[in-house]
């Protein structure tokens, strides 16, 4: 190979004259500087009015916008208990037929197989229900008409906010709708009527609403110009009633609530939870008609007799 003459190697030094490396970057370096400003200060700039853009903008729409979900900590505790009363009496339906063999079991059953003459209901109850009779709790709020069936719950709300909680509304949401057991009808009588204060829900209507019972009587809307208050760590037990004559129902209830300007809804289920297992009553249909079998405590006789 021959060596490069001198005239070579001018001539490629010619070839790549021109603007140094640092030289080049001194102008890209300019190219991309606004204001005096350097590209990575400016984006940070930038980035940092994009922040406090979107704080300002949830800032004035919680100011702007009184109802807005509730903090971590839930307003109130809720326990919830069954209510089992009978008024005096109890009744139990059957979502299946009885067998014939069942039937004769349910007309022969002793009320009191010690012989003390004192009836044991809790026997009666463990018989029943072990051919597939379901005790229904009864609702009577008039005694001129029939006992409908009923769900009764105590729930217990213990307010957890430093602040007062003001409970405006409570209303019951049916979830499901399946028609009452009408397969058969056990009752043994009775005469009691409801007389605990109580907030009762009527599953039949198409928006059961939060009803007053005052001396055993309906007394229209319970909170028409009546609130609940609750203070921090204080208990507040409210009866809570359902009534139907005609429907299987699982539900669930809504609370309404209001403190400081901010409302707010919360939906309590039977093991006081939002997301838990439905409220359930089932309805007891008003005639015997209604029944392809229905039975009625004699007390004459101390026996189930079938009615009709």
């Amino acid at each position: 190979m021959e060596p490069l003459s001198p005239r070579s190697g001018e001539n490629a030094r010619n070839e790549f004259s021109g603007p140094t490396a640092y030289q080049q970057n001194g102008e890209h370096q300019k190219q991309y500087n606004y204001f005096g400003i350097p590209t990575r200060v400016l984006v940070i700039l930038l980035a940092a009015l994009v922040v406090l853009a979107i704080v300002a903008y949830l800032g004035i729409t919680r100011l702007l916008v009184p109802s807005v979900s509730r903090s971590i900590q839930d307003p109130f505790h809720v326990d919830v208990r069954a209510i089992n009363e009978d008024l005096g009496g109890m009744t139990w339906v059957f979502q299946d037929a009885i067998s014939l063999d069942d039937q004769e079991v349910i007309e022969q059953l002793d009320p009191d197989p010690s012989g003390s003459q004192v009836p044991d209901w809790n026997y009666v109850d463990e018989q029943i229900t072990d051919l597939g009779g379901i005790r229904v709790p009864l609702f009577c709020a008039d005694p001129e008409s029939p006992c409908a069936g009923s769900g009764k719950y105590q729930i217990v709300l213990t307010g957890n906010w430093d602040q007062r909680v003001r409970i405006r509304d409570i209303e019951a949401v049916v979830q499901e709708r399946s028609p009452a057991p009408s397969a058969a009808r056990v009752e043994i009588q009775g005469e009691g009527v409801e007389n605990a204060e109580s907030i009762v829900f009527n599953l039949d209507a198409d928006e059961p609403v939060a009803l007053a019972l005052e001396d055993g009587l309906l007394a229209g809307n319970y909170f028409d110009g009546k609130a609940i208050h609750l203070e921090n760590g204080e208990p507040i037990p409210i009866n809570v009633t359902t009534y139907s004559g005609e429907c299987w129902c699982r539900w669930e209830i809504i609370v309404h609530i209001s403190t400081d300007g901010i409302e707010d809804s919360i939906t309590v289920r039977a093991d006081g939870t939002e997301n838990g297992p439905f409220f359930e009553s089932l309805g007891v249909y008003p005639e015997a008609s209604d029944y392809v079998l229905d039975y009625e405590y004699d007390y004459m006789v101390q026996r189930f007799v079938e009615v009709g």
